[in-house]
């Protein structure tokens, strides 16, 4: 069995920093894997959002950032929930 060229290298980084037998090296490397699924999810969620949603929001005086937190963020709240779910899982196996 061939052991990719990535996996040494993070081994190798891990063992310069002190971190390869700790909760902190753990939690560091499963950050850096689930960080670009949880941006394709998470942009793939917000592009199916209409964009009249935004027009009617803008018509009544939202702000920019009342348009993100009341528009975006309360409708993506299921999408946050199944990628916390889908990373629990894959970490617990």
């Amino acid at each position: 069995m061939i052991v990719p060229v990535q996996i040494i290298a993070l081994v190798q980084v891990l063992q310069v920093v002190h971190m390869m037998d700790n909760y902190a090296g753990l939690i560091l490397v499963y950050t850096a894997m689930f960080i670009p699924q949880s941006v394709f999810m998470v942009y793939g969620f917000v592009s199916t959002i209409p964009k009249d949603m935004d027009e009617a929001a803008i018509m009544d005086g939202a702000s920019p950032w009342n348009l993100f937190y009341k528009n975006y963020d309360a409708t993506a709240k299921t999408n946050y929930s199944n990628f916390i779910y889908y990373t629990i899982c894959f970490c617990m196996e």
